[in-house]
């Protein structure tokens, strides 16, 4: 259960950040304890706790029971941001700028638009004009999102269910709230910090379970301890379009039916590869046009367990379908500061 607590930990510190610490919060200590009898199936609630209570303690240099457990979490946050403090009133009511506030295609920058603070929703991801009356409803979304929380909590189930409702509320409220609010343009939204981090967390621990050891020392050393998978299919184009070939009619629906397929077939292979490595759904980084990158735990026999999925995937489609559809898998193993630069990994 320490794998599922230290990243729920991990969240709940995340949120800390935007709700707050006081004693009416949803994220501290108070409310794991009013409902012990709820997060004792999913989780070890005394180092929840124990978690909570002393993750600043270990800033101030004082030895603490679980000082190992913490050091995991603050090690994959250094991994993807510079410090951020608990509480920065700066960032209140701060909006999120659209990423195309950072793309320069002429001399200048474009002008800024930034997303409205409301629900996620098909109608308010559309970036604004500054001009343009923004919402900041930074409350209401806190509230929602508060409301939501124990909703969950109260029908909790097993750990991976709680974990994915947590994630989809996460998105839902705080898609639009910025996290690196002290650079100029602040385009890294709380949802995608979160999931990231947890990704992080997740490898790390999985890696020094592997290891047997979870010394300072250990999670201190700048190793290749993650590795970021790539699964590609191909062959998508030849698959998609010999439906038209295939008599009249009902084309539209038959090109529909295939590119649904395509999407099933790799979401299937991400999930299968992220549950061999007993990882959450949150490390399957993207997936968009039958591409995906899930991070991994550099783990003692990775290769191997790589090339099994591969096989496995290979002959699965070359009996459903003939060789029209394969699928290529492909790793690179890095460090905990090349993570600094995860877009250049993602390009090599």
């Amino acid at each position: 259960m320490k794998y599922n607590t230290l990243i729920l930990a991990a969240i709940l510190k995340d949120l800390q950040i935007i709700i707050g610490r006081n004693e009416k919060s949803v994220c501290n200590d108070t409310f794991i304890e009013k409902y012990e009898n709820k997060f004792k199936n999913i989780c070890d609630v005394d180092l929840l706790i124990s978690i909570l209570k002393n993750y600043e303690l270990m800033d101030e240099g004082k030895v603490i029971k679980y000082n190992k457990y913490i050091h995991i979490i603050k090690k994959a946050h250094e991994h993807i941001h510079e410090k951020i403090h608990l509480g920065d009133e700066k960032f209140r009511g701060r909006l999120l700028d659209s990423i195309f506030s950072n793309i320069q295609l002429r001399r200048d920058l474009p002008e800024r638009s930034f997303y409205p603070m409301k629900e996620y929703s098909i109608k308010n991801i559309f970036p604004k004009k500054a001009n343009e009356n923004l919402i900041r409803d930074e409350k209401n979304l806190i509230n929602g999102f508060e409301k939501g929380f124990i909703e969950i909590v109260e029908n909790m189930g097993e750990f991976n269910k709680f974990y994915d409702q947590l994630f989809c509320l996460i998105l839902k409220y705080m898609w639009c709230i910025p996290i690196n609010i002290n650079d100029e343009v602040a385009d890294i939204s709380f949802y995608e910090h979160t999931k990231m981090n947890s990704a992080l967390i997740a490898a790390l621990y999985r890696y020094h379970e592997n290891i047997k050891d979870f010394s300072l020392e250990k999670i201190n050393e700048d190793k290749e301890k993650y590795g970021v998978l790539v699964g590609d299919l191909s062959g998508i184009q030849k698959y998609i379009f010999a439906t038209s070939n295939i008599g009249t009619g009902g084309i539209a629906k038959r090109l529909r039916a295939r590119s649904f397929t395509l999407g099933i077939i790799s979401e299937l292979a991400s999930h299968k590869i992220i549950n061999k490595f007993n990882l959450n759904s949150t490390n399957i980084i993207m997936s968009s046009g039958g591409k995906f990158y899930i991070l991994l735990p550099n783990i003692k026999g990775l290769d191997e367990e790589i090339n099994t999925i591969q096989k496995e995937f290979e002959e699965y489609l070359l009996k459903e379908y003939k060789g029209e559809i394969s699928l290529n898998l492909a790793y690179e193993k890095i460090s905990g500061n090349e993570m600094k630069n995860f877009g250049q990994v993602l390009s090599t």
